[in-house]
This record gives structure tokens, sequence and C-alpha cells, in this order.
């Protein structure tokens, strides 16, 4: 009797690799420091809401003289709110678990950054250089815009969660991430 073996076929292509994880590559972009990823996103929100505050301020049409002004006052604004969030915490946020509390923080350092700023148009600029409109606006907005980031990291957390683990809800009390593990 003859018993034939079945061989796999070695011509059938291999099965696709696996889809990359959006973490692994948040991680391989900023050399596993995914921190860097916030720090950015907030600089560029916060240049987002610089012109922003120009362009309301001059209804949409900002003139040639002001923005100048909106570029080289740039760089100082990015450095002095960089310095100030940094200082009081808002880049030691926990992202997953961003609460009313971290709000305050965060209004407190974009506040701290604002008054900075108005204090050196007032007393080094010439007068008049930076409207004093686009700095309140600014002061409004830079908040609202970092408060709003934090809030889409958590939701798309939370939403994220919720896809990857259906089953029955549970009250963990106090298990910080080992309970978000759960």
């Amino acid at each position: 009797m003859i018993q034939a073996r079945l061989e796999p076929d070695e011509t059938a292509a291999p099965p696709p690799p696996p889809a990359p994880d959006t973490r692994r590559i948040l991680r391989r972009m900023t050399f596993g420091r995914p921190h860097l990823l916030v720090v950015l996103s907030i600089l560029g929100l916060l240049g987002g809401t610089w012109l922003a505050s120009f362009l309301l301020r001059f209804e949409f049409s900002i003139p040639e003289l002001q923005s100048t002004t909106l570029v080289l006052t740039l760089p100082f604004l990015l450095g002095t709110y960089l310095l100030s969030l940094y200082l009081n915490g808002v880049f030691r946020i926990l992202r997953p678990y961003v609460a009313v509390r971290d709000a305050l923080i965060i209004a407190r350092g974009t506040l701290l950054a604002t008054a900075a700023v108005y204090l050196v148009n007032a007393m080094v600029l010439p007068p008049g250089w930076i409207p004093r409109s686009v700095l309140i606006l600014h002061g409004i907005l830079a908040p609202v815009a970092i408060c709003a980031f934090y809030l889409a990291v958590r939701v798309m957390r939370e939403m994220q969660a919720k896809s990857e683990a259906p089953g029955e809800a549970t009250l963990v009390v106090g298990a910080g991430d080992s309970g978000d593990a759960l």
C-alpha cells in the first residue's frame, strides 16, 4: 500500500503580514517619545490660533504690515507659550484621563503666556505693533483649541477601547492604567 503525503502548495502566496498598529507607527515616528507629537500638535494649534486671531481682527484681509508682524512675532509667541505651558504642567497631563481640572491647568498656562506677550508688547515693541484685540482673541482661542485637542485624544482612545473589547461593563475604582486594560 502506497501512502501519499500531502505537502502544502509551495506556489501559494504567503499570508499577508498583519496591519501595522497605529501606536507602533507613532512611536517609530517620534523615536519612542509620543509626547513629542503632543508638543508639536500644540505648537501647530498655537500657530493656527495666532493666524486666526489676525484673520478675525482684520476681517479675513490682513494688511501687509500686520502680516509681517504676524510672521515676525510667531517664534516669540510659540516660545513664550511653550515655556508657560511646560512650567504649568500642561505637558504632564495624562491624555487618556483628561478632566476639568486639566482644563484649568491649560487655562492658567495660556493666561500667563498671554499676559507675558501683552507685557512685552506694551513695554518693548513699538506702540500698536501687535493690536491688543489680536492678543485678546488669541488668549481666548488658544486654551479652547488646546482643550479641544486633549478632549479629542481622549474621545479617540475611548472609542478605540470600546471597539477592541466588547464585553460586560464593570466598575473598577482607582485602578488607573491597570483598570483600563481590563
